[in-house]
């Protein structure tokens, strides 16, 4: 899987129609193996993630190295999906779509919302990802104290609860 394999991050329709009405991530993803034959979902990749710093075995470096690889990649996976979620709790209206494509242990991340031949480590996405919900949240405080409207609705909203 670490050598060469594509995860994407999606969002995933089927997960919303089963749950219209849960706070669950409206975002999956998915290993896709380098021959195409099976798939992992994000629920499996998790128990693969457990599974694999479980196994770690300190005598053996060279596969601890791999495992490692796969564990980092995967907080990175779950870091990306926490901040999409926050960004699309706070009303941003378009959809995210990441590949992230894994070729011998080295992990190279491409929006696909952006038509470039561009790929970036998933660093450089995530700050990208946290300045954007940065930007939303000082755009929200600001307009909270310059319009009134806002707090008017707030405060409608706050008394009705």
């Amino acid at each position: 899987m670490i050598k060469e394999s594509s995860f994407e991050i999606y969002y995933d329709k089927e997960k919303i129609k089963n749950n219209l009405f849960t706070f669950e991530s409206r975002y999956n993803c998915r290993c896709i193996y380098k021959d195409k034959t099976e798939q992992k979902f994000l629920k499996e990749l998790y128990v693969l993630q457990q599974l694999a710093s479980l196994s770690q075995n300190k005598e053996k470096v060279d596969e601890n190295k791999i495992l490692n690889i796969f564990i980092d990649l995967m907080e990175n996976i779950k870091e990306v999906l926490s901040i999409i979620d926050k960004i699309v709790y706070k009303g941003f209206p378009e959809q995210f779509h990441y590949v992230i494509e894994m070729k011998e242990g080295i992990a190279t991340c491409k929006n696909m919302n952006i038509k470039t031949n561009n790929s970036n480590e998933i660093s450089k996405e995530k700050s990208f990802l946290k300045k954007l919900l940065k930007k939303i949240n000082q755009f929200q405080i600001e307009a909270y104290k310059e319009k009134k409207i806002f707090k008017i609705l707030l405060w409608t909203a706050i008394n009705h609860v």
